[in-house]
């Protein structure tokens, strides 16, 4: 069975495609369904998956000539997601509330949006539709300021692959949850990475041909570890750097007026921790023995890098027993005046277990 290192991490992620009022997309669901394997790939977001939801319409619930009244999903599905996330993690945590800093929820959207605040990006419901139904959208920063004030997790990552068109004309919608509950639990460490600026499109390519809209691509590479030596951490600092940079470079071409620019809003003093340093591969190692002939003393043991590894007091025809990984060794006399061994003491290990004789 796979092993899951996060099991206090919950993950939303929602996609929508088809808009029957607002026009059609090629890549939201295919990218929201990225990134929620990604959320439950033990060597990704290892988050299980019983603590994951994927919110997209398959083509039967909604087929391309789907009316506006018939355009699902809708905003009351994304409100159900939320609040059984919540429940799932209260419960978790409900016998360990110790381990409450391990906690963290996962909020992925892409679709169409807008942006009603400059700090704000806003997935609008396939029912959307103007002039009178732009309402109809889930805010980003109200599923912020509700789990900000409610602390259920430790740590919130938002992720919205959605325009944030100024659409003047859309009421600002809070969530319809309790807006009186909270709790003081500690300090709640957040990053939100929003697709484009304020008032700007979030673009994808023109073909549903496989490829990634163009945040998702580099958020789901950057988060892969496609920039990051394995001995470094991705987290929130590098992530924003490296995704900025790609998506700009991505849309830097005679297709667009300006290059999409990514906005992140986390604390370069509290990065949230994607991934930790991978650990080096153990290094195999191998039975050398060294026996010396005609010498009785010390002798030492350099490596390629000509630093010191061990000494030894030896006698003739007794063996020196060491475990070695493969490479370039020289063994050299302690003894004052005494000539250097046999091949200037140079031995080479190779793949096996090996005997060299002096």
């Amino acid at each position: 069975m796979p092993q899951y290192k996060n099991p206090l991490h919950f993950g939303l992620a929602v996609g929508i495609d088809r808009y029957p009022a607002l026009g059609h997309l090629q890549h939201a669901r295919a990218d929201a369904r990225a990134f929620h394997a990604w959320l439950t790939d033990p060597d990704g977001g290892s988050v299980p998956p019983d603590n994951c939801r994927l919110i997209v319409a398959a083509d039967k619930e909604m087929p391309p000539e789907a009316t506006q009244d018939q355009a699902v999903p809708i905003a009351d599905l994304l409100h159900d997601a939320l609040l059984l996330l919540e429940k799932l993690a209260d419960a978790a945590l409900e016998k360990r509330p110790d381990l409450w800093g391990e906690a963290r929820l996962y909020y992925y959207v892409s679709g169409h949006g807008l942006a009603v605040d400059p700090r704000d990006a806003a997935l609008l419901m396939a029912n959307a539709g103007r002039p009178r139904l732009m309402g109809r959208h889930v805010s980003c920063a109200r599923v912020l300021d509700y789990f900000l004030r409610l602390q259920t997790f430790h740590e919130l990552v938002i992720f919205a692959d959605c325009c944030r068109d100024r659409d003047a004309g859309a009421p600002w919608m809070p969530l319809p949850f309790n807006p009186i509950i909270g709790a003081q639990k500690g300090e709640v460490v957040t990053a939100v990475c929003l697709a484009t600026l304020f008032g700007e499109k979030s673009f994808e390519p023109e073909k549903a041909d496989g490829r990634r809209g163009f945040f998702t691509d580099a958020l789901l590479k950057g988060l892969r570890g496609e920039f990051a030596r394995p001995d470094e951490p991705i987290d929130s600092n590098n992530l924003a750097a490296f995704v900025r940079q790609r998506v700009r470079a991505l849309t830097q071409t005679d297709d667009f007026t300006e290059p999409q620019t990514p906005v992140f809003q986390c604390d370069a003093a509290r990065p949230v921790l994607f991934r930790p340093p991978l650990a080096r591969a153990a290094e195999v190692a191998y039975r050398v023995a060294l026996t010396f002939q005609g010498y009785t003393g010390g002798v030492q043991l350099r490596g390629g890098d000509r630093k010191p590894i061990a000494q030894q007091a030896v006698a003739p025809g007794a063996a020196w027993v060491l475990s070695l990984p493969g490479g370039l060794y020289k063994v050299e006399p302690l003894a004052a005046g005494a000539a250097p061994f046999r091949g200037n003491g140079l031995f080479e290990v190779i793949g096996e277990d090996s005997h060299v004789d002096f």
